[in-house]
């Protein structure tokens, strides 16, 4: 996981409670990240290197950090990267990481309320259909509805959510 804000450490707790194995939890905030990453039985770190041996990054990281982020991460080729953001889409990515993804949760996280994923609608998009299909199964061990959504229609539901909730909620 790069990210230990709402959406990152909520995310991984429930992958690892689901029995996802997490090997690595990059965060520029110490505390968060070596918090995350106990409750995890992962290693801390500040650098943006994704281990060789992983599978899967998902980045969850404010929209308006993910770019500078995803510049600046070193990964392997045949690691999969999936961002979490609702209104980016795909063209964020540097040229260096080939397969990438979105793994967008529409829903408010905040740290002190339990998150239902069994209710939890989950839109994907990813470069290829391999990669389609690996973050759709990581979406469906969280036990969220998973469906399909190019980055248009994820703009759009993230505008709709965005009214309903922040504004309503303000």
């Amino acid at each position: 996981f790069v990210g230990a804000g709402r959406v990152g450490s909520t995310m991984c707790r429930e992958l690892f409670r689901k029995g996802l194995v997490i090997d690595t939890i990059i965060s520029t905030s110490e505390t968060k990240g070596i918090l995350l990453a106990k409750e995890c039985k992962a290693t801390w770190t500040k650098k943006a290197v994704i281990p060789d041996s992983t599978d899967v990054a998902i980045v969850a990281v404010p929209d308006s950090k993910l770019k500078k982020v995803l510049s600046g991460l070193r990964c392997s080729p045949g690691t999969i990267v999936a961002h979490t953001a609702g209104s980016i889409g795909l063209d964020v990515y540097p040229a260096g990481i080939v397969r990438k993804g979105v793994i967008y949760p529409l829903q408010t996280f905040s740290y002190k309320r339990e998150i239902n994923f069994s209710e939890l609608p989950v839109f994907i998009e990813s470069s290829d259909s391999e990669t389609s299909s690996i973050i759709s199964h990581i979406a469906g061990t969280l036990g969220c509805r998973v469906s399909y959504a190019d980055t248009e229609q994820r703009r759009k539901l993230h505008l709709a959510a965005v009214f309903a909730c922040n504004f309503t909620n303000h």
